[in-house]
Parts: C-alpha cells; sequence; structure tokens
C-alpha cells in the first residue's frame, strides 16, 4: 500500500470514529504512520484529504453497484 492509500484508509477510519470535521491533521499523521509534513507533500488540505476520501469511496461504491447490476443482468438470461 503506497502512502497517498494509507493516508485515504486513515482518513476514512478516522472520520468512521469520530465525523470528518471531529478528526485532526496530527490523528490522522499518527493513525496513517506518516508525518504531518508527508500529508502535506501529498494533498494542500484536510479539505483536499476529505475529498479525495469520499470520491474514492464513490468509486468503490459504482464498482459494487455495477457488479451487482451485471450479476442481475445474467441471473435474468
Amino acid at each position: 500500500m503506497n502512502v497517498e492509500e494509507r493516508i485515504l484508509n486513515a482518513c476514512r477510519e478516522l472520520a468512521r470514529e469520530k465525523g470528518f470535521y471531529r478528526m485532526n491533521m496530527d490523528e490522522l499523521a499518527a493513525r496513517a504512520g506518516v508525518s504531518k509534513r508527508t500529508l502535506y507533500r501529498y494533498f494542500r488540505s484536510k479539505e483536499e484529504i476529505i475529498e479525495a476520501t469520499i470520491d474514492r469511496f464513490l468509486a468503490e461504491m459504482a464498482v459494487t453497484v455495477n457488479h451487482l447490476a451485471e450479476a442481475e443482468h445474467d441471473s435474468e438470461i
């Protein structure tokens, strides 16, 4: 898993536990196992990390929905 993935995974975990806006960058860095400086090397702001986390989640959900739709279509044939 690369650094960006670790950051996004940590953000998702903290969001589940605390909500996006209650987590802070120190917690996020610690959870991801990186320094705050590294966070800012990959993302310009907390909001950008949140946006990337949500975008990633939506992309994962789209794949899941497509698989379900394909499975339903295949079962109708």
